[in-house]
């Protein structure tokens, strides 16, 4: 099997049972990117040379370790570009931060560099993490689009040029690209991972997330960046279970509740088709299934959503969007003006 075809989880196996090393991951996954990179643009910021080297540090610390279970150390991570990222450009897309370098690293970044994870780069997001989706072409067909707007997160772990990538959400930057690249999309509870050091767009609906093959991989991912941050207002101060191990516990049966209308009303039937049978599925491996409504029509939930987006948003961009509005693209510059009003 091809390096790059493993999961985080399997990755992280190898190096811990020296069947491979953190030189051979990247090497793969470098040709993989080299191979891909002209026909999805993943890639905001990209330095192979620098990749490389990091994870020959990186394995010259492991040979001088006792191996480590579970663990991140040696593996490449794609960071979407509204992470400060210290020493490596951070641009969100815009023009407003060309060229900016950030001295320190966001919370989550310097979580997984502490875990001894390995950043490869930076991926392409969408203008300040809400403009319409980007350059980044989805991998199974490039007339469709790869969703925004963690565009270059989710399209690099569906490509197999990273397992793990780190992404934001507002409104749906990880779960809209998740669904339609065909990968876990994770959106933690609100608070579990501190968003200091990432450009804001909407400070009560931001949130870090992670994209992952496996499930897994995403509870992995989730151990290595959750924990308390006193500098993030909203950031939850109370231990966390290993949640890769509460993957294997013993459960009560669970209780799912289903969202028709809106959703399985309005969605296409191939859609629909696909997720009853998933219904099904867990219906059959002895899960409860709750059909629920909505108390509040969907409609009005997501014109409150983007009302509280837009005003929000607006507070963070003011300054700039008074001084340099031209640098800011019409569909962007519509959602601010929208939350001065």
């Amino acid at each position: 099997m091809e390096i790059f075809n493993l999961t985080l989880l399997e990755m992280s196996q190898a190096i811990e049972e020296k069947k491979l090393n953190p030189i051979e991951i990247m090497e793969s996954l470098l040709k993989r990117s080299e191979n891909l990179e002209k026909h999805l643009n993943v890639w905001a910021f990209f330095d192979p040379e620098n990749a490389i080297k990091n994870a020959k540090i990186s394995h010259d610390s492991i040979k001088s370790q006792t191996p480590q279970t579970n663990s991140i150390k040696g593996i490449p991570v794609g960071i979407k570009d509204i992470f400060h990222t210290a020493g490596i450009k951070t641009e969100a897309g815009s023009k407003i931060f060309k060229d900016f370098i950030p001295e320190q690293d966001a919370h989550s970044v310097r979580l997984i560099r502490e875990h001894g994870g390995i950043i490869m780069g930076k991926t392409i997001t969408t203008e300040h993490a809400f403009g319409d989706p980007p350059i980044t072409k989805n991998p199974w067909n490039s007339q469709h689009t790869p969703g925004g707007s963690s565009s270059g997160s989710a399209v690099g772990v569906a490509a197999k040029i990273f397992p793990f990538a780190v992404g934001s959400q507002t409104s749906g930057s990880v779960i809209r690209p998740a669904a339609y690249n065909g990968i876990i999309g994770l959106k933690p509870t609100f608070g579990l991972i501190s968003r200091s050091g990432v450009f804001p767009n909407a400070k009560s609906l931001d949130t870090v997330g992670i994209f992952t093959r496996k499930i897994q991989d995403a509870a992995l991912a989730l151990n290595t960046m959750a924990g308390y941050d006193p500098t993030d207002e909203v950031s939850i101060n109370k231990s966390h279970p290993n949640y890769l191990e509460g993957l294997f516990q013993k459960l009560s049966v669970p209780k799912i509740g289903i969202v028709n209308d809106f959703f399985l009303d309005n969605c296409d039937s191939e859609i629909r088709e696909h997720n009853l049978r998933i219904i099904n599925d867990l219906r059959y491996a002895g899960a409860t299934i709750k059909e629920i409504s909505i108390p509040i029509a969907v409609p009005e939930l997501l014109d409150a959503h983007s009302k509280i987006m837009s005003f929000e948003a607006a507070e963070v961009h003011r300054t700039n969007f008074k001084l340099r509005p031209q640098d800011y693209s019409k569909d962007v510059s519509q959602v601010i003006q929208n939350g001065f009003y």
